[in-house]
């Protein structure tokens, strides 16, 4: 991912390692149309045949192949219409691999665009193909699609499933296409093969068998196998003989899948699907003896990422939902430590990542269908799916050829196979008790012990916590007494402060009335002294008037 002026979008891609020119060269080669002519398989059929006469041959290995990551943008006949499609913007220069976002000029590079008038042929031709002629060729391969609800991932893998005699329906996915392509190509070629298919369900974080015949559910376990990486127990496994045959197989599988309508999707998946072809190749070799090559394909449809409010979840819904975002955040993370070279990988947080554990990171070669819907995402949603693909195309790979084994060791491992049927038959069969081989029985026993010693030590681990939580907890209820001895000290302290403090008030208010009636006393006083003051000046007026009277006559004489 690149940042960029609109003006300065328009940069090129080359090739910087031989690998890199190979491959750039070997995919802008045209296909003739039929996988069994491809060069890439007659060379394969050449390094089977030159492989000496021992047991297992030795396992050719390609290192720094890096994780395949296509864009797929879906058309205009999504649910909702943006105001705004010019949202994402081919580089002209490089319109096959590179698009610009324009809200903040950001390019984001892939390895091929598909815009909305990509047929699913085309689709097929640039993605399925070349990872058909590499299974062929005895390399695991993996092909997935990841977007948002109702960008187009089922749309893509599956497609319409219908066929006429074994030839894909004109808007056939990827799923049906690969079946096809397949036996077209093993029918035109010598030795015999064995075709296997399985489904799997990831539905709430819970493995489901969509191809078991019973109705009752089984109980499918993940675990690691040194020699063929991760593998699930107890799955169904159904042998097909032609297309027209798997692909009524497949179709039996997907009625079973969990799917319901949203604001997105009117059919929405709300699990992910892992549907999964094994493939054995008999050869033979310089000495002419009979060799087989097992190698094994993963087409895994997962459920779309998606936002509550704006998908209309709730309830249930909003509980799937929930469980898938869960398990594509795992996803998310494990593609951006993978990226980031970081020294720890969360594959077990999630089902869905230690099922994908091999083709990412892994010895499977990888390609991501990502899938955006421009006319109806938000633009958030639209970066994130872009920044996705943008971390997986730094995941660096390193695929591992099948070995090949001779006719005494495939038999033998047909033999085994056969034991393990015959002993779930038995068991199957036993309705009073548990029927199981020794082997089985002894690492049963050893998973016991080793959860007995783990629940010990967890025990042990529990008494320490409990002990420490006991002496904080008496700690602080030792500091809460010496707190409320405190409180209560200061309560009281303050409750004799109030009390002295309202006799003080009472005091005063005593001395204050008494005052005010010695005040009221001297007023009234004064006021006596001031009505003698009044009569005693009247009087003294009154006085002298009569001596001014009683002088005149005498003048006058």
């Amino acid at each position: 991912m690149e940042r960029t002026s609109r003006s300065a979008a328009n940069i090129s891609v080359i090739p910087t390692t031989k690998a890199q020119r190979l491959r750039m060269n070997a995919r802008s080669q045209p296909s003739n149309g039929n996988l069994s002519k491809r060069k890439v398989i007659t060379k394969a059929s050449t390094t089977v045949t030159s492989q000496p006469s021992a047991k297992r041959s030795s396992i050719t290995s390609q290192t720094g192949h890096n994780v395949q990551v296509v864009l797929r943008l879906k058309g205009k006949y999504g649910i909702k219409q943006s105001l705004n499609p010019t949202v994402l913007l081919p580089v002209q220069e490089a319109r096959d691999k590179k698009v610009i976002l324009t809200t903040n000029n950001y390019v984001y590079s892939f390895d091929h665009i598909f815009y909305q008038d990509a047929t699913q042929q085309k689709i097929y031709d640039q993605v399925g193909k070349p990872i058909l002629s590499e299974v062929l060729c005895g390399y695991n391969c993996t092909i997935f699609a990841y977007g948002q609800t109702g960008t187009g991932k089922t749309y893509t893998m599956e497609g319409d499933l219908e066929n006429a005699n074994g030839k894909p329906a004109p808007n056939a996915g990827i799923i049906p296409r690969i079946i096809c392509d397949l036996f077209e190509c093993l029918n035109g070629r010598d030795g015999e093969h064995i075709v296997k298919i399985s489904m799997l369900e990831l539905y709430n974080e819970e493995l489901r068998d969509l191809l078991y015949p019973g109705d009752e559910n089984k109980t499918l376990n993940i675990y690691d196998d040194a020699q063929n990486g991760v593998k699930v127990s107890n799955i169904h496994e159904e042998v097909i003989i032609s297309a027209a045959h798997g692909l009524d197989i497949v179709k039996t599988g997907v009625k079973k899948r969990m799917t319901a309508a949203t604001n997105c999707n009117e059919k929405s998946s709300r699990s992910h699907c892992i549907f999964t072809i094994n493939v054995t190749l008999q050869e033979k070799n310089d000495k002419g003896a009979k060799v087989y090559c097992t190698s094994k394909l993963h087409l895994v449809d997962l459920a779309g990422s998606e936002n509550s409010k704006a998908s209309g979840s709730e309830h249930l819904r909003a509980r799937e939902a929930a469980s898938i975002n869960k398990s594509l955040l795992t996803l998310g993370r494990v593609i951006n430590s993978l990226s980031d070279k970081a020294p720890h990988i969360p594959y077990r947080e999630s089902k869905l990542t230690r099922l994908l554990k091999d083709s990412l990171g892994g010895r499977t070669k990888t390609s991501i269908i990502t899938t955006i819907d421009p006319l109806s995402q938000s633009i958030e949603d639209m970066k994130n799916t872009l920044d996705y693909g943008s971390h997986a195309k730094n995941i660096s790979n390193a695929p591992l050829r099948n070995g090949i084994a001779l006719e005494e060791r495939h038999v033998d491992t047909l033999v085994t196979t056969i034991i393990k049927m015959q002993d779930e038959l038995r068991r199957a069969w036993d309705k009073n008790g548990y029927c199981m081989p020794k082997k089985e029985h002894d690492e049963l026993v050893i998973r016991a012990e080793t959860a007995e010693q783990i629940a010990e030590q967890r025990e042990e681990e529990l008494k320490h916590e409990k002990e420490r939580i006991t002496e904080e907890r008496r700690l602080f209820e030792e500091e809460l007494r010496t707190l409320k001895q405190q409180g209560a000290e200061e309560i009281q302290r303050l409750s004799r402060k109030e009390r002295e403090s309202q006799e003080e008030i009472h005091r005063l208010s005593v001395e204050l009335d008494s005052l005010r009636q010695q005040l009221s006393q001297k007023n009234k006083v004064l006021e006596d002294i001031s009505h003698m003051a009044t009569r005693a000046s009247v009087k003294r007026e009154r006085e002298d008037d009569g001596y001014v009277e009683e002088a005149r006559p005498q003048k006058k004489k």
